[in-house]
C-alpha cells in the first residue's frame, strides 16, 4: 500500500493529531519557526525539538487514554522511556500498559533527530545556516548514541531475564558496557567508531593517498 505521508514525522504528526496539541499555527509551522528562531519561537537545536515533538505525542496518547499529561510528569516519563535505566523504562511501559495504551507501539513512534532533520530540510525543504560542530550538525552523533543506549537497554533485559530463569545467576550485578566498532577492509585493525570520526580515518596504514599525504601535513 502507497503511504500519503511525506516520512515517518508526518505520518506521526498525522497519527497522533499533534496539531491540535498546538497553540497557533499547523505544527510544521511551529517546526520550521522553531528551528529556524523565526516569528515569536527561540532559535531551537534539533534534540530539544526532537524532544518537544515526542512530548506532544505522549500528550497526545495520555490525554486519549485519560492519563494525566502534565508537563513534568511528560518530561519525567518520556526521559525514562528514552534513558540508560532499563529497570525504570520497564515500569513506565507496564504503567501504560494498565493504562490501555499500547507501549511497545508508542516507544516505536518516538523520533530521532535524523528522522527531524529530514523531514524540515526535505519535506519541508527549510534551510539553516549553522556553524560547523553546532548540534544540528551532529544528528550522525546523536544517532550512534541512541543506538548505543537502546543495546544497553535491550542486554540488561536479557541478563535480567536469564537471571530469572537461573540460566546466568547475579546476571544483573554486571555493568553493561555498549560500543560500535569498525574495521579495516585490508588488515582488519578495529576502532570504534566515534575515535574513528575524531581522527579523520579508520586504518592509518590503509588510508587513500590523499588523505595520507593531508594527515602527515598536519
Amino acid at each position: 500500500m502507497t503511504s500519503n505521508y511525506c516520512c515517518k514525522v508526518g505520518r506521526i504528526i498525522a497519527k497522533y493529531e499533534l496539531s491540535t496539541h498546538v497553540v497557533s499555527d499547523d505544527i510544521n509551522t511551529v517546526l520550521r519557526d522553531k528551528w529556524l528562531g523565526e516569528g515569536m519561537q527561540p532559535n531551537t537545536a534539533l534534540r530539544p525539538l526532537t524532544e518537544w515533538v515526542n512530548q506532544k505525542l505522549l500528550q497526545s496518547v495520555y490525554t486519549e487514554h485519560n492519563r494525566k499529561a502534565i508537563e513534568p510528569q511528560l518530561q519525567a516519563e518520556y526521559d525514562a522511556i528514552v534513558g540508560d535505566d532499563a529497570d525504570r523504562r520497564r515500569l513506565i511501559l507496564e504503567d501504560l500498559e494498565q493504562d490501555g495504551i499500547d507501549a511497545s507501539t508508542v516507544e516505536a513512534d518516538l523520533i530521532s533527530t535524523s528522522s527531524l532533520y529530514r523531514h524540515l530540510t526535505e519535506c519541508l525543504a527549510v534551510t539553516k545556516e549553522t556553524k560547523r560542530g553546532s548540534s544540528d550538525t551532529e544528528w550522525e552523533k546523536d544517532k550512534i548514541t541512541y543506538t548505543k543506549q537502546r543495546a544497553k537497554n535491550r542486554t540488561e533485559e536479557v541478563l535480567k531475564t536469564w537471571e530469572n530463569k537461573g540460566e546466568l545467576p547475579n546476571a544483573t550485578e554486571a555493568t553493561v558496557s555498549v560500543d560500535i566498532y569498525i574495521e579495516c577492509p585490508v588488515c582488519a585493525k578495529r576502532t570504534t567508531v566515534m575515535q574513528s570520526h575524531n581522527r579523520g580515518y579508520i586504518c592509518e596504514d590503509h588510508l587513500p593517498t590523499e588523505t595520507r599525504t593531508e594527515t602527515e601535513t598536519r
